[in-house]
């Protein structure tokens, strides 16, 4: 199994927590957008950690795929669990106007904070994309540098050059 598919199913796991914690906090009544920053973060996070040297997009489009839709069914989760424990059919309580409006506020303020997070973790990592390719131009000029000094002492000049270069003048 290769590293991008490992991170990836991993990450997905690892995001997996954000869903009970989404149901966990929507259950005892609190806005539960921090749940989908988790969610978003912990994908990146660990697939990142298993495929470090990926440069790519890939984690970035699957992440806020996952994320999108997992904030979705964990809200519906969330719900369809109230629902049970009042006693009261899930489409039932769908089809009350408070819970709708409650249902959009919380997904939108977990999309939100998700993109917050997916946002600071792009910028912080493209910033040590750009530092590790700095540092690789630094170091190639300076292996460049130490060839052409080293070959510049590997040059050594001859009474027959001397004679030559003398004639020449």
């Amino acid at each position: 199994m290769s590293n991008k598919m490992k991170g990836t199913i991993l990450g997905l796991l690892g995001s997996l927590v954000g869903i009970l914690f989404w149901v966990i906090l929507g259950y005892i009544g609190i806005i539960s957008g921090l749940a989908g920053a988790l969610m978003g973060g912990a994908f990146i996070i660990i697939y990142k950690k298993i495929n470090s040297d990926d440069t790519s997009n890939y984690s970035y489009i699957i992440g806020s795929i996952i994320t999108i839709i997992e904030i979705i069914v964990a809200e519906f989760i969330t719900l369809a669990i109230i629902a049970k424990a009042n006693d009261v059919s899930f489409s039932f309580a769908l089809s009350i106007k408070d819970i709708q409006i409650s249902l959009v506020i919380d997904i939108v303020v977990g999309l939100i904070l998700a993109g917050i997070v997916f946002a600071t973790i792009i910028y912080s990592q493209k910033k040590k994309d750009k530092q590790k390719n700095d540092n690789n131009v630094i170091n190639v000029k300076q292996a460049s540098s130490d060839i052409i000094d080293a070959e510049i002492k590997d040059v050594r000049i001859n009474d027959d050059d001397t004679d030559k270069t003398n004639t020449l003048l």
